[in-house]
């Protein structure tokens, strides 16, 4: 009892310090904030403000970090007015990015951006995936990636050069889809976009989606994404692509163990991620 009432204590004094901290940079008044999401580098919160709802990020500063943000707002203010992606909102100094020390002395990147209503598909089906698939294609072809001066060209295996390459996201799992009444209607994150082939987000998200539908196969899953693409993909490298990032999960899981809740959920994740390669390469 006494953990538990110590945990609640340190997370409303560090809740507090957050609203004064938006205080300071966004002059807003806060009415209501709630943790909704944490990652291995970035926490997300849910606002209630006086200028309506609103979602905070707070990652942990890096250089690597501070460059992946810009880079996500760049591609929101490319593209926000064509493909459901996220807004961001300008601080007091008009900075949409807010550099700040929190209260245990830690720097962190802070960003605010316009909350729609949607919830991640935990189970998502064929109807989900051929709308994610359809955004994809959209995204994969609505600028041209001699544009994006920012975007370095992918690191993702050896790509050859004369493949054709476009903006592609580079994490489009469930966990960066927001869906409501069954409809895809916000896509967030896109710190890992570069410039590469379509089939590195075609495999990334046919990985990650069918974690989440083990009861298929995932040969079944990725024909759904490229049946709703309808656009030729170079099937080698679809399967490339995909073992490297099945591969690159059990890596991420295996040295993340501090950032689980409790042993128990640690063990339950690593086990699920190396069943899903073991049943990959069967």
């Amino acid at each position: 009892m006494d953990q538990r009432h110590d945990y609640i204590l340190k997370t409303q004094k560090y809740n507090k310090h957050i609203e004064d901290i938006i205080v300071q940079e966004y002059d807003l008044e806060i009415k209501f904030l709630n943790l909704i999401n944490w990652g291995y580098n970035t926490t997300a919160f849910y606002l209630e403000t006086s200028a309506g709802k609103l979602i905070l990020r707070l990652s942990t500063y890096s250089e690597e970090k501070l460059r992946d943000i810009q880079k996500d707002i760049l591609i929101s203010e490319l593209l926000a007015d064509i493909l459901p992606i996220p807004r961001f909102v300008k601080s007091k100094k008009g900075n949409l990015i807010c550099v700040i020390t929190d209260e245990q002395g830690v720097k962190r990147i802070l960003r605010l951006s316009d909350h729609i209503e949607g919830v991640m598909p935990f189970n998502p089906d064929k109807e989900i995936i051929h709308q994610t698939a359809i955004f994809l294609k959209k995204l994969h072809t609505q600028i041209p990636a001699e544009k994006l001066t920012l975007l370095k060209k992918s690191s993702m295996l050896e790509i050859k050069e004369e493949t054709p390459s476009v903006l592609v996201h580079g994490d489009l799992t469930p966990s960066n889809v927001l869906i409501s009444h069954s409809k895809l209607v916000r896509v967030v994150d896109f710190e890992n976009a570069s410039i590469g082939p379509k089939e590195l987000d075609l495999a990334r998200s046919g990985v990650f989606f069918w974690f989440r539908m083990p009861q298929f196969k995932f040969e079944d899953v990725l024909c759904m994404f490229l049946d709703a693409y309808n656009e030729e993909a170079d099937s080698d490298m679809l399967y490339d692509f995909s073992r490297a990032f099945l591969i690159e999960h059990v890596e991420n899981v295996t040295n993340s163990k501090s950032v689980y809740e409790n042993e128990d959920a640690w063990n339950e994740d690593i086990k699920f991620s190396k069943q899903m390669l073991i049943k990959f390469n069967s």
